[in-house]
């Protein structure tokens, strides 16, 4: 699971065995600024953030996440961090360890429209419940098909909705593996546009919206597709 800020940061110094001055003083501040912090009371700063990443060795994408995925702003890569493209098969074997986790920041915890989400997803209400919920909770992670399905139905990219979870806060591959995660639904979550496109290139973007808002109705309804002629001949009943 996803541990927020003060939590990770309280853990790993205790592991330390660095009271909050000894701790603190490494990096230039005070016991008494970082109690604060501790506590909760006080929002630790990109330039903190940076400080404690390149004293402690701390993931920087890490330290960020546990702050965004309480106030759910997304992370800008390029501008917050810096991360590498890894192959899309290396992604993917990286999600399927464990040892990372997709999770949901607080977009999703407040989002009172589920069951308009669950018809454009086509995910459950049940399993986006727990999706919502996932942040902080064991056992909940979230595959990249249905984040994929999420930021589609939102039309966001990855960061604006969830978040990457690793349980060692010094591995550096995490900031990697949320950009190409990133990077790949980008690619892949305009594909049901596409896919309009591909059946008819005349399609205006006003039919396009019209016939997205009707496959929602479609699921919402949980409709299913008639069989050939199955309106075109009558039942012996009828023809009494």
């Amino acid at each position: 699971m996803a541990r927020y800020f003060t939590e990770l940061i309280r853990n790993d110094r205790n592991q330390l065995g660095y009271t909050l001055d000894e701790y603190a003083w490494k990096i230039g501040y005070t016991g008494h600024y970082f109690g604060k912090i501790e506590r909760n009371e006080v929002t630790p700063s990109q330039k903190l953030l940076t400080i404690l990443s390149n004293e402690y060795g701390y993931s920087l994408y890490t330290l960020i996440a546990s702050l965004r995925g309480i106030s759910g702003i997304p992370i800008q890569f390029g501008t917050d961090i810096r991360a590498q493209l890894l192959d899309d098969t290396e992604m993917k074997q990286l999600l399927l360890t464990q040892y990372y986790e997709i999770k949901a920041n607080s977009k999703l915890k407040y989002d009172k429209e589920f069951p308009h989400l669950s018809a454009v997803t086509g995910i459950s209400e049940e399993r986006l419940e727990q999706i919502k919920s996932s942040f902080d909770k064991p056992g909940a992670n979230i595959s990249l098909d249905e984040a994929t399905r999420i930021c589609s139905a939102y039309n966001m990219r990855f960061s604006e909705v969830f978040v990457v979870s690793c349980c060692d806060i010094r591995n550096q591959k995490i900031g990697d593996l949320a950009f190409t995660i990133e990077n790949y639904i980008e690619r892949h979550r305009t594909e049901f546009i596409r896919s309009f496109s591909e059946f008819d290139d005349n399609l205006t973007e006003d039919e396009k919206v019209f016939l997205g808002e009707m496959l929602k109705s479609y699921r919402a309804l949980k409709l299913k597709p008639q069989k050939d002629n199955e309106f075109l001949e009558p039942s012996h009943s009828d023809q009494r």
